[in-house]
C-alpha cells in the first residue's frame, strides 16, 4: 500500500511566533486530505512545545544577521546541505518555504535537485531583490498573508493567491472568564512589538486613574534575530511579568482588554484574532494592519500609533468603563468565528494536494484553481549563475 503524500514544511522562523502557528493550522487540513506533514525547523523546541504530537525535525540553528554578501550565502548553503541530507531520507512530495523568500533560498535550491514541486507561504513584507523575485518565478505555488507581503510579492510579477489565517477548532481559545478584569500584552521580545511602548503608557495612565493588572506575556528569541531587544530593566507597579508561561490560555481567559502595541503593520495579526476570539476587547494602532480584523467602535478600539499618551488616554477610558469593554469583547468574539482555520486553510491544502498529485485529482478534491508563478524568461533578474540547480518547467505560462 503506498504511502500518504508527503508536505515538507521548511519553517526558519527565529522563535515562537505567527509563523509557527500558521503551521499548525494548516497541518490540520493537510492532514484531513490524507496528507501527512513533517516540519523541518530552525528551532525545533519551538514547534514541538506547540504541537507535541508534530514530527519535527532540527534544522540547525544559525546567524540571522546574515541578511547578504558572503555571510549569507554561506549560511543559505548550509542549510541547503542540511535540508537536502534530510529531505532525501524523507522523500517528500511537496516542500512547502514558510518564511519570506530571502530566508528561504535553500529550499529553491533543494527542491529542483529532489525532482519536487515547492510552495512558499509568505508572511510579511521583505526585500524584493533580484535573487528573491528569481526564487518566487519558481515556485509552483505562493501563498501570501497581509498587505505587505502581498505588494512585495506583486512586484515579482508573479501570480500569487492571498489568504488569511485562521485558528484551530480543537485549539480555539477559553472564553474570557465573566470575572476577568485585567490586560494583556503577549508577544515576542523583537523591538518593533513595542512593549516599552506599552509600559510608558501603562506608566501614565496610572499616573491618572486605577488601572487592572497588566499581564506580560513574551518570548524571547535565540539571540540571533537582528531586532532582538531585552526585557525593559524598569516595569511600571502593576505589570506582572510571564516568560513562555505554560499557561497562557489560562491567563488570557482572566483578561478584558488585549494591548498590541506593534510599531509597523504585521503580516495579520495573529494575536489579535486570538484575543478576539477568547472576548477580549482588543486596542489596536491604527496604522492598518488591524483593518481585516477590528471594526474600530464596534468589535474593539484604535489609537495613534506609536504614541504612547494617545494610548494612556485609551486605558484610562478603558479603565473607567470597563463595561464598554465588554460589550466591545463579545462583539469582538462573535466577529473571530468566521476565522476557522478548517475554512482558511482548506483551499490552500487543496492546492498542496494537487502539488502532490500532478496527473490528476483524488477522491474529494475539491476545484482549486491552478496558480502557477509564470517565469518572464527575458527579465533580467533572472539571469543568475547557470550553475545553480534552477529547472524551468516546460507547462509553465510565460508572461507577457
Amino acid at each position: 500500500m503506498a504511502s500518504p503524500p508527503l508536505v515538507a514544511v521548511v519553517d526558519t522562523s527565529p522563535g515562537p511566533g505567527g509563523a509557527v502557528t500558521s503551521v499548525l493550522a494548516l497541518e490540520e487540513s493537510v492532514r484531513a486530505r490524507g496528507m501527512r506533514t513533517v516540519v523541518i525547523a530552525r528551532v525545533p523546541s519551538a514547534v514541538r512545545a506547540m504541537a507535541p504530537n508534530l514530527e519535527v525535525i532540527d534544522l540547525g540553528a544559525d546567524d540571522l544577521s546574515a541578511v547578504h554578501g558572503r555571510a549569507y550565502v554561506a549560511r543559505e548553503a548550509e542549510r541547503a546541505r542540511k535540508l537536502l541530507r534530510l529531505c532525501r531520507k524523507l522523500r517528500p512530495s511537496v516542500l512547502l518555504a514558510n518564511n519570506t523568500p530571502p530566508a528561504n533560498l535553500a529550499a529553491y535550491v533543494t527542491a529542483p535537485l529532489l525532482g519536487v514541486p515547492l510552495a512558499q507561504y509568505v508572511r510579511g513584507p521583505f526585500h524584493c531583490s533580484r535573487l528573491a523575485s528569481a526564487c518566487l518565478a519558481r515556485a509552483s505555488r505562493i501563498f501570501t498573508v497581509g498587505h505587505g507581503a502581498a505588494r512585495c510579492v506583486a512586484t515579482s510579477n508573479v501570480e500569487f493567491s492571498r489568504v488569511q489565517e485562521g485558528l484551530r477548532e480543537h485549539a480555539w481559545p477559553t472564553p474570557r472568564r465573566a470575572d476577568a478584569h485585567h490586560w494583556l500584552w503577549c508577544s515576542a521580545l523583537v523591538g518593533w512589538k513595542g512593549l516599552p511602548l506599552a509600559l510608558e503608557a501603562y506608566r501614565r495612565a496610572a499616573l491618572q486613574e486605577s488601572l487592572p493588572p497588566l499581564e506580560v506575556c513574551f518570548a524571547r528569541t535565540d539571540g540571533k534575530h537582528p531586532d532582538t531587544v531585552p526585557l525593559p530593566s524598569t516595569i511600571p507597579p502593576g505589570v506582572i511579568l510571564h516568560e513562555l508561561p505554560p499557561d497562557l490560555d489560562g491567563i488570557r481567559a482572566r483578561c478584558q482588554v488585549y494591548l498590541h502595541t506593534a510599531l509597523a503593520p504585521e503580516p495579520f495579526g495573529r494575536s489579535i484574532l486570538e484575543a478576539m476570539a477568547a472576548g477580549l476587547c482588543p486596542l489596536v494602532p491604527d496604522h492598518g494592519e488591524s483593518a481585516p480584523l477590528v471594526d474600530p467602535g464596534r468589535t474593539g478600539l484604535e489609537y495613534r500609533a506609536c504614541d504612547p499618551d494617545a494610548l494612556a488616554v485609551r486605558l484610562v477610558e478603558l479603565a473607567r468603563r470597563p463595561e464598554h469593554a465588554r460589550l466591545l469583547g463579545e462583539a469582538a468574539s462573535e466577529a473571530a468565528r468566521s476565522y476557522r482555520a478548517a475554512t482558511i486553510f482548506g483551499p490552500v491544502a487543496d492546492q498542496l494536494l494537487q502539488l502532490a498529485h500532478p496527473r490528476g485529482a483524488r477522491s474529494g478534491l475539491r476545484d482549486a484553481p491552478k496558480l502557477h508563478a509564470p517565469a518572464n524568461l527575458e527579465d533580467p533578474c533572472f539571469s543568475l549563475n547557470p550553475r545553480l540547480p534552477w529547472r524551468s518547467n516546460p507547462k509553465r505560462r510565460v508572461s507577457s
